[in-house]
């Protein structure tokens, strides 16, 4: 249990990171949704499992974690939700070609095409 918090939250930190440091003009919107997407659900997960955690250690003999852990189950299904949620709406709302770093994503109404500086 101590390592699913930890690594929640190291997900959310990497990730958040690595799209901030990639941010460019032009994918700045977007960029700043995904970062509130991540650190939103990286940090509820991280907090509703350490809760968890202080109960099991509190009271061991008790069930006093369970609530939390049937949260949790939620908060992920709801993550998986949201993310394919957020997906739909990206594809409607993005502008024709978005240029992260060295990838340049430009799409057409058949296929969407990554052409990376590798």
């Amino acid at each position: 249990m101590g390592l699913g918090i930890l690594e929640d939250a190291l997900l959310a930190l990497i990730l958040a990171y690595y799209l901030y440091s990639k941010r460019t003009q032009g994918s700045a919107q977007l960029i700043t949704r995904l970062l509130a997407y991540v650190v939103g659900t990286g940090a509820l997960t991280s907090t509703i499992e350490t809760l968890q955690l202080i109960c099991l250690l509190v009271s061991p003999n008790s069930m006093l974690y369970i609530p939390f852990a049937l949260v949790q189950v939620k908060i992920y299904a709801n993550s998986a939700l949201l993310s394919l949620n957020l997906r739909q709406y990206q594809r409607k709302s993005r502008p024709e070609g978005i240029s992260l770093g060295d990838a340049n994503i430009t799409s057409d109404n058949s296929k969407t095409l990554i052409n990376s500086a590798c």
